[in-house]
């Protein structure tokens, strides 16, 4: 039967609970009908909107559309603020300090810390536990600047956060939910206190002369007028959302995509070709349009500040009551055969700006850039290893995050074409 058959014959009371279930277990198949035949799911816990149109319209009125549901475990930082002077002057200051110019730097960072971390697996490694995060921590580390701490404790810290944050809402039915808030208020303190340690140190560092070129060095190193308004507590705020916003993130998007690559023998074999050949762009592709077909979030949640029209004059227009919790659905809007043609092909020459990879409109991921070539140096040294092969199915162990992926290498002569 028909995802929205059964949905239409069930109970109210049931309805969200089926949804949820599917969000899980068949997204794009899921989508792929919502789309055709009800682009818009009012449920009794969230309105979904399927079309890649709907979806931009949503992510582009920050103001109706709000981020309100993450202020509980973020506060006061940006993430959580919609088209506010704060959120406008802190995140222009961090995109200044994360210089673009730096990115072949970044990327010759991850690809060394990859490179490392596969040679000590000796041929066979558990990447979810020691390499997907490890990598990342070393250019929060290094790149970012926050350095001095147990790296495997500074993981544990944004884990926390991350999962507080974004799985934490009462619509998701996370389980134990008070548990994981007051985890996440333990790491927040936690972070405060290493935090306060570090910007102490570095500026010790920066008087003596021997700060290295690092973001934190930046922040401190740059003078900003009172009008300005960014203090030094501001400054200690932006650097822990350095660290929270990298690592899980990064860390899924490398085991999804490899999960899809390991699917298609065939794009497996192309890719392989064109890490071989350092063909960056073109193995960047293919990575993109993998994690079209599984991304880090399938969808974002935002909660309505004021009644509001969504698809005005279409057959599906909707009126959004204030109060409203919606789920702009991004997997949804990368399968539209509107900007996507033959959606269900694995295409990797589709231009980098159609993906949602990293979010759409005000709330688009600060590391942008970062990440664009930190997730796929990070796939292609891996790919790089001859003979590479999963030894058991990507692992979530229970959790929202992949926890496990057993790999191995080392057999020259197998073939994956």
């Amino acid at each position: 039967m028909a995802f929205l058959d059964q949905y239409d014959a069930a109970a109210e009371n049931e309805r969200w609970l089926l949804t949820r279930r599917w969000l899980d277990e068949s997204p794009l198949a899921l989508f792929a009908e919502l789309r055709e035949r009800r682009p818009v799911l009012e449920t009794p816990e969230c309105i979904l909107f399927a079309r890649y149109r709907d979806v931009i319209e949503i992510l582009h009125q920050p103001k109706t559309f709000t981020v309100e549901l993450y202020v509980p475990a973020v506060g006061e930082y940006m993430l959580a603020q919609d088209d506010t002077p704060l959120h406008t002057r802190e995140k222009g200051v961090m995109h200044s300090l994360l210089n673009r110019d730096d990115i072949p730097r970044v990327r010759e960072l991850v690809a060394a810390r990859a490179r490392q971390l596969l040679d000590d697996g000796g041929g066979h490694l558990d990447l979810g536990q020691n390499y997907s995060r490890l990598v990342p921590i070393a250019i929060i580390q290094e790149y970012f600047g926050l350095d001095g701490g147990d790296p495997r404790t500074m993981i544990g810290w944004s884990y926390s956060k991350q999962l507080d944050t974004f799985r934490n809402q009462s619509f998701l039915e996370l389980p134990d939910r008070e548990a994981v808030r007051q985890q996440s208020l333990a790491a927040g303190q936690a972070i405060a206190g290493y935090l306060g340690e570090l910007l102490t140190r570095r500026g010790g560092e920066i008087k003596a002369g021997t700060a290295k070129d690092d973001i934190v060095t930046r922040l401190l190193m740059t003078q900003f007028p009172p009008s300005v308004e960014f203090p030094l507590p501001r400054a200690a705020r932006n650097a822990g959302g350095l660290l929270v916003g990298t690592i899980e993130t990064t860390s899924q998007a490398v085991l999804q995509c490899l999960r899809q690559l390991f699917k298609r023998p065939h794009v497996l074999a192309q890719a392989i070709a064109y890490a071989q050949a350092d063909a960056i762009d073109e193995f960047d592709g293919v990575v993109w349009e993998a994690l079209r077909f599984d991304p880090v979030a399938p969808f974002v949640f935002r909660l309505a500040s004021r009644d509001q029209a969504v698809a005005i004059g279409s057959e599906r227009e909707t009126l959004v009551r204030k109060g409203t919790t919606v789920l702009a659905l991004l997997l949804s809007a990368m399968f539209d055969p509107e900007l996507f043609p033959h959606p269900e092909e694995f295409d990797s020459t589709r231009p980098f700006e159609s993906y949602m990879h990293f979010g759409y409109g005000s709330h688009e991921c600060l590391g942008k850039y970062v990440g664009r070539v930190m997730i796929p140096e990070m796939v292609r040294q891996i790919l790089l290893r001859p003979g590479l092969k999963p030894d058991a199915d990507l692992d979530f162990a229970g959790t929202p995050y992949p926890q496990h992926y057993m790999v191995s290498w080392g057999d020259t002569g197998r073939s994956y074409a």
